[in-house]
């Protein structure tokens, strides 16, 4: 496996975020001052860790939402995590969802 490659979801439109908590609920502060939605929670029983699905934002938006919600984007750790995150969210009906990670080009 290439170090990196499956480390890196496609940076659109979504995002996940994920922590090793039980269910984190949303704080009302970060949702009303960035009008950032949690549209989904899911665990995965792989790692049990918990990753909610976040309304459209840029990158900036969803790191600040995800630490609003006692939380970071995503770090992808492994093929089986990914492709976990790929079939939980990867698509929506027939349209192709892009997900942002903690990986950022920012300095």
């Amino acid at each position: 496996m290439q170090h990196g490659s499956h480390r890196a979801l496609a940076l659109v439109s979504l995002l996940v975020l994920s922590t090793t908590m039980a269910v984190v609920a949303p704080t009302a502060g970060a949702e009303s001052s960035l009008d950032i939605q949690v549209i989904d929670t899911k665990v995965n029983p792989a790692n049990n860790h918990t990753y909610h699905l976040l309304s459209a934002s840029s990158w900036t938006e969803a790191a600040q939402a995800a630490r609003g919600l006692e939380g970071f984007l995503v770090t992808v750790d492994d093929e089986a995590e990914n492709s976990w995150l790929h079939a939980t969210w990867g698509n929506d009906g027939n349209v192709t969802r892009h997900l942002w990670t903690g990986l950022s080009d920012a300095g």
